[in-house]
């Protein structure tokens, strides 16, 4: 293939290619305003750490593109996380359930899951 200009304009086009937007407006938003806020307390107090993750969300919010999003999206684990894959079965459900499958460890804890709605805990006196 030989070299014209042609040919670079259209090979610096697909080097430049935007990746996909993966972030919602929402989460846009809520970036620029966390990376503001990340970014004038890094100057204030001279933090690389709050600025370098400041910067970063001013990329994401700007862009709409989140690498590491997309990397959890194409490993599958994002939807794992959405799912519920991976969660503690013991806090998957109602506590009324929880409770029955728990025994109680003394009696204000028995008290207590007995009178589970009430707002006020158990009496506990001797």
């Amino acid at each position: 293939m030989q070299y014209s200009p042609q040919n670079r304009s259209q090979s610096s086009r697909a080097s430049t290619r935007r990746p996909a937007e993966n972030v919602s407006e929402q989460e846009r938003t809520l970036s620029l305003i966390g990376a503001g806020a990340l970014l004038l307390s890094g100057l204030r107090h001279l933090s690389l750490k709050r600025m370098a993750v400041g910067g970063y969300l001013a990329y994401r919010g700007a862009t709409g593109y989140c690498p590491v999003k997309d990397k959890l999206e194409r490993s599958g684990l994002l939807e794992q996380i959405q799912d519920g894959v991976g969660r503690n079965p013991a806090f998957a459900g109602p506590p009324e359930d929880v409770w029955q499958e728990q025994p109680p460890q003394d009696e204000v804890e028995e008290a207590s899951m007995e009178s589970f709605p009430a707002s006020d805990p158990p009496n506990y006196s001797r």
